[in-house]
């Protein structure tokens, strides 16, 4: 498969899983040449995406990841936990979506699921559509529509005066 790289926040129980029953090593994910670098966190983490083979947020809360739309963007598929906000938009076309509760074997599993390259290339374009129809622009889009279909309707009072 050629050169692997994971950078971003490392789930630690997934770290310590490798750690404990795969000595420390993610070749037995599936179809890995070699042991993946780990580069962690990184500010210049947009200019990854074009090279990451997959975007995994496995958090227990996050309101919604914007991160998740900028790897879809670029035809990365995202796994995420239900935990995250963005998993509204993952779908099994684009990703997938796993329960926050969701132990390490879980997430190595969907991971190694991931892993073959026929698998991502075909869901890129599904990924940069989803992006495309989720994005702040449609975002705005829709919240204008709304707010125009209010107006129209009347059935929005404006404000109340203070008593």
């Amino acid at each position: 498969m050629g050169d692997q790289t994971i950078f971003g926040h490392a789930e630690q129980r997934l770290v310590r899983h490798l750690a404990e029953h795969h000595d420390g090593r993610l070749q037995h994910l599936g179809d890995l040449d070699e042991q993946p670098r780990v580069l962690g966190k990184r500010p210049d983490a947009p200019a990854l995406y074009g090279a990451a083979d997959l975007y995994v947020l496995p958090t227990r809360y996050d309101s919604y990841a914007y991160t998740v739309l900028e790897a879809l963007a670029t035809g990365i598929p995202a796994i995420v936990s239900d935990g995250a906000g963005a998993s509204e938009v993952v779908d099994a076309s684009s990703g997938a979506v796993l329960p926050w509760t969701a132990n390490a074997e879980a997430l190595a599993a969907e991971l190694a699921a991931w892993m073959p390259r026929a698998r991502r290339e075909t869901a890129a374009t599904a990924c940069r559509r989803i992006a495309e129809e989720n994005g702040a622009p449609a975002a705005a889009e829709r919240t204008v529509a709304l707010f125009e279909e209010l107006a129209r309707s009347g059935s929005v009072e404006g404000p109340r005066p203070r008593s």
